[in-house]
């Protein structure tokens, strides 16, 4: 199927179905870059990542762990996405460097 032929039948489409196709198109071409062009997300040089969630964090200032999770997996969803373990190293960086404390379920902000 040509580009003018898929362009054709996705105008017919109702807006929400519109929206939906725009998005998996996006996904889709995301996943084929990934697989040409590996991306890791902590990288060579982890400090720049550690700063760019730094300061996404210490603007929303999530309260519990769970949530400081969930958003750190958000800030990568786009970028090809995240590991939990990797996601686990951003967050035990934070403690060791006295950024953040967490008392059970609960975070803290120091600096």
């Amino acid at each position: 199927m040509e580009y003018d032929e898929i362009a054709k039948l996705a105008a017919d489409l109702p807006r929400a179905d519109k929206l939906k196709l725009s998005e998996y198109l996006k996904n889709l071409a995301l996943i084929e870059q990934e697989k040409v062009q590996p991306v890791s997300q902590l990288g060579d040089n982890k400090l720049d990542n550690l700063d760019y969630v730094l300061g996404r964090i210490k603007k929303s200032k999530p309260t519990k762990l769970e949530t400081l999770f969930n958003f750190i997996k958000a800030m990568f969803q786009f970028k090809g996405g995240i590991s939990d373990d990797e996601i686990n190293i951003i967050i035990k960086i934070l403690v060791d460097r006295e950024y953040i404390k967490i008392v059970g379920n609960k975070i803290s902000y120091l600096a």
